[in-house]
């Protein structure tokens, strides 16, 4: 099975970009890190692939919105502009890389038998709380661009309580049209910058309105349960029971 991971960072400089690190990649996988950043400032087993050049003839400036490109499109990258195919493509956050493990095997078998072709873990929160969270608790974001994606769900008649899903890891199936399909619209809708810049509600909505049931780890199974926070950070592994 041809399997890739992949990663994303996007930066106004290196200094103020979060650090990869080297570790022990696994045969027969590929690794890739797209950026806008100079590769020879990475000190990283990463394959760095700067992709910036992309961006040159969009309205998109937000680094926070060009980091989401690969993260939802890699795909499209992969196989459109790269000429590579895959059987599998997981995706993780800058801050963590993939343990050497023989789990992802199985967890590519597990994607290819989901009808839509998805790996997720669920977040604890569902997408208006997390709205409420962001920008009371965490200031990862404004009121405003807050409240107009609350006011936009519930135009929309979205419930509360769907599910939301954590998209720092993750795993698809880049030849599932429904999955590939469903990216592409809320890339198209989300590289607008009109609502929140955190993908993790905007994506419960996209989950919801395509009718999409990803297969759900039990909380961090794709993450080392320990609490350790370099454990956390260098890798993901444990495969837990589904639910």
């Amino acid at each position: 099975m041809n399997v890739c991971f992949i990663s994303s960072l996007f930066a106004d400089s290196y200094d103020q970009a979060d650090k990869p690190e080297i570790f022990e990649k696994m045969d027969n996988y590929d690794y890739f890190l797209f950026t806008n950043l100079p590769k020879e400032n990475f000190k990283t087993s990463w394959e760095i692939i700067e992709i910036d050049y992309m961006f040159n003839n969009t309205d998109i400036s937000s680094n926070i919105i060009k980091s989401r490109y690969p993260k939802f499109m890699g795909w499209y990258i992969l196989n459109e502009i790269m000429n590579k195919k895959y059987d599998i493509i997981f995706y993780c956050d800058a801050i963590r890389y993939p343990i050497k493990n023989n789990i992802w095997d199985a967890y590519s078998k597990d994607i290819l038998n989901n009808e839509f072709g998805l790996l997720h873990q669920k977040h604890q929160r569902d997408a208006y709380s997390e709205l409420q969270v962001v920008h009371s608790k965490y200031k990862k974001d404004n009121k405003l661009r807050c409240n107009k994606t609350k006011d936009f769900f519930l135009k929309k008649n979205f419930p509360r309580n769907e599910l939301m899903t954590e998209n720092d890891i993750f795993g698809y199936d880049p030849n599932n049209q429904i999955i590939t399909d469903t990216f592409t619209e809320f890339w198209n809708f989300y590289k607008n910058y009109l609502f929140t810049h955190r993908d993790q509600p905007l994506w419960s909505f996209f989950l919801w309105k395509n009718n999409i049931k990803p297969l759900i780890l039990n909380k961090h199974g794709l993450r080392n349960k320990l609490k350790d926070i370099q454990l956390i950070i260098k890798g993901f592994n444990n495969h837990n029971n589904y639910t």
